[in-house]
Parts: C-alpha cells; structure tokens; sequence
C-alpha cells in the first residue's frame, strides 16, 4: 500500500516526510494501474520496466553512496567476491543468463514467466549503460 511504500522509504532512506509523500504519490500515481491503492507483483515488476521501479533512482543513488562511503575494505572485498561468485562465465559481468540462474536457484517452483519478468526488471535498473550487463563499478 502507499503507507507501507511511506514507512518503507522514511526508514530505509531517512526521507523527510514532505519528499516521501510526493515520492510514494507519484510512485502510485504511475504504478498502481488498477488504482486499488496497492502494487500487486506485476505492478511491481512493470514498474521497473516502464522506468526505475517503485523507488527513484536518485534516492537510491544517494542511499548506495553515502553507504559505499562507511563500507570498509573488507566489506567491499566482500562484495567483489560475492560479484565475482555471480559471475558465472568470468568476464567481469553479470548478464541476464547468469541473473536467470541466480533467481531460479533463489525462487524454486516460479514460474519460467515470471522468473524472466523478474530478471528483465533486474537488468532495467541495474544495467546502467544497457549493453546487457551488469558492471561491479
């Protein structure tokens, strides 16, 4: 619902009220296609496909930067490692046949359907430079 999308960003982001309210209104205003007042999964996933998903990119970029920025240098070996563990075929991407593999690894019993509307939401927001893969910098 808006409220939980509300209380979701006030917590994860430590948004001021006034920029959740308008970020969850125009989130809904776009997403929420039968206009129940909730996202149902496949309103979820096509709002990645239409755009950056339920949360706007900025937000994130903003949260992921002043969190790379406390992360110390074990934690991002770490990431690396878990990056280069996903990697299945070592070419210093992930592409949308390795994300494929992760989810259905993650998901057992989902449908093919769905697993690959998932995956195609995945590679929207996180191929930055949209050559089909995702790049760890």
């Amino acid at each position: 619902s808006e409220a939980e999308l509300a209380a979701l960003l006030a917590r994860a982001f430590d948004a001021p009220p006034d920029v959740v309210a308008h970020v969850t209104g125009a989130v809904f205003a776009v997403t929420d296609r039968d206009q129940d007042g909730r996202l149902d999964f496949r309103e979820f996933v096509r709002s990645f496909e239409l755009q950056q998903g339920v949360l706007p990119y900025k937000i994130v970029e903003t949260r992921a930067k002043a969190l790379a920025r406390r992360l110390t240098r074990e934690e991002v070996a770490a990431l690396k490692q878990t990056f280069a563990d996903l990697d299945a075929n070592h070419d210093g991407a992930i592409d949308a046949g390795e994300v494929g593999q992760l989810l259905a690894g993650c998901f057992p019993g989902t449908s093919a359907e769905t697993l690959a509307e998932v995956r195609q939401a995945i590679m929207a927001v996180a191929d930055r430079d949209h050559d089909g893969r995702i790049n760890l910098t």
